[in-house]
């Protein structure tokens, strides 16, 4: 049986940009070992990536100059696929702004069970 004080499933967060023309990229590791998983992600109202499977990595959100004020939205859903353990995680990494930022989220489930995580990201400018 899942244990409620160990889901971890939800982040609301700010992260810091600049006014370089650098890319601020994002990163999302599906895990445990043998989990399977869809993620939506959505800049303010323009869907990024739809349903894409599995991990991304280094995908370009946009230059940080352009991305102060903005909101990243990730919806991803990680489903039970394997078959010695029930836990999912997700890690969210972003790079390219001010400085790196690594966000562990995880969760327990019940076999073949899904558990979804939800991050919301509002870009910072300085």
């Amino acid at each position: 049986m899942p244990d409620n004080n160990e889901d971890h499933t939800s982040l609301v967060t700010t992260y810091v940009v600049n006014k370089t023309s650098q890319y601020v990229t994002l990163t999302l590791i599906v895990g445990g070992p043998g989990q399977t998983a869809t993620s939506l992600v959505v800049l303010d109202e323009t869907e990024l990536l739809l349903a894409h499977p599995g991990d991304i990595f280094d995908y370009q959100i946009g230059k940080n100059k352009d991305l102060g004020g903005r909101t990243l939205k990730i919806v991803t859903t990680v489903t039970d696929t394997a078959e010695n353990h029930n836990h999912t995680e997700l890690i969210i990494r972003l790079k390219g702004g001010v400085i790196f930022r690594e966000y562990p989220l995880s969760k327990e489930v019940n076999d073949n069970g899904s558990a979804v995580y939800n991050a919301e990201i509002t870009f910072f400018s300085f």
